[in-house]
């Protein structure tokens, strides 16, 4: 999962029926989800790692949502909200995502031209308060060139974290906690990865008593920001030209000017054309660029070449005369 610009992401067509890297119907793409906190296990290990399957019912694969679920798990539950539609959501229970607090990482790549300055995310929270015991919910963000999970993650955001009610509401039914989009101040570069890192359990500040809400996220958003567009680079090839010169007229020595990318606005370079072995002045009848001579060129004398707009290469040619001297 990448992007250049946004990034929205629902889950339409989301029945909890499992991960796996080539998601199936109902299915999510485990490429992109991390899940650390239930009890069933996944390779040896509680946590569904990027990139493994698992399919069977079970934490991973609760299903679609039907009645006051008890078991602890991933569900989709259809929410009839119209501005969520069908939502992710996890029951928590005592240990998994209870009082022991679990982790859902959602792992995006950015693959825009320049380097961002930062990012802005927005989603809503997802509740059915449906118990007398609150959750918590706090959001953090990693930004990293690796894909593999961070070691740390950012403090809690706090604009896009939040608890879920401690007296349970009766016959309740899902309700969005639209959040406040905010703008995370944080250097991305093209091939970055971007981790979003939920960690939900118990309320320990006013825990309350009993079974747990449901709770989850939907219509997550991610933004690219400000940037410094990358500065561009020029180069000239090939690295040497070796051609016989004649002994009359001239023979064209041709390069090329190249650009690293097509920002728009002009890239300048200084080019210097310096005497070698047996190479002297005289020996350069003209230089053009582009197919334009060169105004005022001189021999040793840098002189200013530029790629204007957004050209990405340009014809170098320097025109060396014909001459019965012996040049090495």
């Amino acid at each position: 999962m990448s992007f250049n610009t946004s990034l929205p992401i629902d889950f339409t067509g989301f029945t909890a029926a499992g991960f796996q890297p080539v998601p199936a119907t109902g299915q999510l793409d485990s490429d992109f989800w991390r899940i650390q906190g239930f009890s069933d296990l996944v390779g040896g290990d509680n946590i569904l790692d990027y990139g493994e399957t698992i399919t069977a019912t079970g934490d991973y694969a609760r299903g679609v949502l039907a009645g006051d679920p008890t078991s602890a798990g991933v569900y989709a539950a259809n929410t009839g909200v119209p501005a969520l539609g069908t939502s992710f959501v996890i029951q928590p229970t005592g240990a998994e995502f209870g009082t022991t607090p679990g982790t859902i990482t959602l792992r995006v790549q950015y693959t825009g031209a320049s380097p961002l300055t930062d990012f802005t995310v927005d989603y809503d929270g997802v509740v059915r308060n449906s118990g007398d015991r609150s959750s918590t919910v706090n959001f953090s963000y990693a930004v990293q060139s690796a894909a593999t999970q961070p070691a740390s993650f950012s403090a809690a955001v706090g604009a896009l974290s939040f608890n879920t009610p401690v007296a349970l509401t009766a016959a309740a039914t899902f309700t969005a906690n639209a959040l406040v989009a905010t703008t995370i101040t944080n250097t991305v570069n093209s091939g970055d990865y971007i981790f979003l890192r939920w960690s939900i359990g118990d309320n320990t500040a006013t825990p309350g008593s009993g079974s747990r809400d449901e709770v989850g996220f939907d219509n997550i958003s991610i933004t690219a920001g400000g940037g410094t567009p990358a500065t561009p680079t020029i180069s000239i090839s090939p690295a040497s030209v070796s051609l016989s010169e004649g002994n009359t007229g001239s023979t064209a020595f041709n390069f090329a000017l190249n650009r690293s990318d097509a920002t728009p606005g002009d890239a300048s370079v200084s080019v210097t054309i310096a005497a070698g072995t047996g190479f002297t002045a005289a020996d350069i009848t003209s230089v053009t660029l582009g197919g334009v001579p060169v105004a005022g060129f001189t021999f040793g004398t840098p002189f200013v070449a530029t790629l204007t707009g957004g050209a990405t290469s340009a014809a170098l040619v320097v025109n060396v005369a014909g001459d019965t001297t012996v040049e090495a």
